[in-house]
């Protein structure tokens, strides 16, 4: 507790609101006028039915807190849940990272910690998340809420940092244009990790552009001396220690795939061995990163993390975190109860090779009113915990139908309450 305060005087008396039930509130959410949601949340964690507490307490409380503190409980959670068994690709943990734009509540303080869209006087706060996700084991791994007008290539190097520090894997990212550039290439490469990227068609490195040009199906880069004399003068490889590739040459592989709709991607990859990963293997994967945007949609649909119940930055940074240390541990009991159903055997042949999942917007809403009692058991009363967790989750299966997808439609829709988005919490 002693890094998780302010000062070391907060929290050291038998207060109404001691430490770790303040802890519980914020990582539970609140989501609704805050005073309704501490009337409820304070009785039902507490279990005193009679206690009160007003906002104003509340929030002098919360500011005690360092947002740190929830970053330290969802690392915890992550090395807990990788040192045991999980799920890998050929060894490889599957790391899709991608950029999301958080909405910030308006105010001078944001507009100095997170930024605006634009100058004009009525625009709005905006901050920018980056976000490392396993997509096979549903976690966000890494997450950080940063300031708006910083491009996220800057801070895919400092989370792949962090990840690394947090315990050796073996990891391929999965990154989507956004993130080219040499600097990130090579960043990635010093970092041991192995990657596909996305590339654009008429920017990014000369050789890409020239093997766009041809037919062929995929093609070898070199970074080494000649790859550096071909950019002579040119300042956008400034900083970079071109001797350490002088003597180190890095292989890549760049291999054009063809989609349903008729169209071409280029995608440049660490994977040079073509007998043990094919094209085809390194489109799938590279599909794969996909779940991210869904992961997304459930964050900020279903989570409703830019529903914030602070105004100041920390506050903010305390929601934004708290959130996303929850959705984690929900989605391990998701995960858990759709392999417990999965793995079922079925005698009814038509039933027998469908695979089903959790609605996770039913989920979600269940889970989040009820994980107070496993955060506050001991660990041996979490194995009943979470087996009612799982009965009741499995109450509400949708079937998982591969293979189907619908068009991308961008732009508001007609109702400001879409019934695909109904509100669980």
């Amino acid at each position: 507790m002693e890094s998780s305060r302010t000062s070391a005087e907060h929290f050291t008396r038998n207060r109404k609101l001691p430490f770790v039930l303040l802890m519980l509130m914020i990582i539970r959410g609140l989501s609704k006028t805050l005073a309704v949601d501490l009337k409820y949340l304070l009785r039902e964690l507490s279990g005193n039915q009679r206690a009160t507490l007003s906002k104003q307490a509340f929030s002098k409380a919360r500011y005690k807190i360092r947002h740190e503190s929830f970053i330290r409980l969802n690392n915890h959670l992550i090395k807990e849940f990788y040192s045991g068994e999980y799920k890998k690709y050929r060894g490889y943990r599957l790391l899709a990272a991608d950029g999301c734009f958080i909405q910030i509540p308006s105010g001078k303080e944001n507009d100095i910690s997170f930024g605006k869209v634009n100058n004009c006087e009525d625009s709005i706060n905006m901050g920018i998340s980056m976000m490392m996700y396993d997509v096979l084991n549903d976690l966000f791994i890494q997450s950080s809420l940063n300031r708006y007008h910083v491009h996220e290539r800057k801070f895919l190097l400092q989370d792949a940092q962090k990840v690394k520090d947090m315990g050796a894997n073996r990891d391929l990212l999965l990154l989507d244009r956004g993130f080219n550039s040499l600097a990130a290439v090579t960043g990635l490469i010093r970092l041991n990790y192995d990657f596909i990227m996305r590339c654009r068609e008429k920017r990014f490195l000369k050789e890409i552009i020239e093997f766009i040009k041809t037919d062929q199906k995929e093609a070898f880069i070199t970074i080494d001396e000649n790859f550096f004399k071909r950019r002579k003068g040119s300042k956008l490889w400034d900083g970079l220690n071109k001797e350490e590739y002088y003597e180190n040459p890095v292989k890549l592989r760049i291999v054009k795939v063809k989609l349903s709709n008729g169209k071409h991607e280029y995608l440049l990859t660490t994977l040079t061995d073509t007998e043990k990963i094919s094209i085809g293997e390194i489109k799938e994967l590279y599909g794969m990163g996909w779940m991210i945007e869904e992961k997304f949609k459930e964050m900020k649909n279903t989570c409703e993390i830019e529903n914030f119940s602070a105004r100041k930055p920390e506050g903010i940074m305390q929601d934004f975190y708290a959130r996303i240390l929850a959705l984690n541990l929900i989605s391990l009991f998701i995960k858990h109860a759709e392999d417990m159903v999965n793995s079922e055997e079925r005698t009814d042949s038509r039933q027998k090779d469908k695979k089903y999942k959790i609605n996770r917007n039913v989920g979600y809403g269940l889970l989040r009113a009820d994980l107070f009692k496993l955060l506050i058991k001991k660990r041996p009363a979490w194995g009943k915990i979470i087996k009612q967790f799982a009965s009741e989750l499995i109450r509400h299966l949708i079937q998982v139908k591969p293979l189907r997808s619908f068009e991308r439609k961008f732009g508001k829709g007609g109702r400001d309450y879409p019934l695909a988005y109904r509100s669980a919490i």
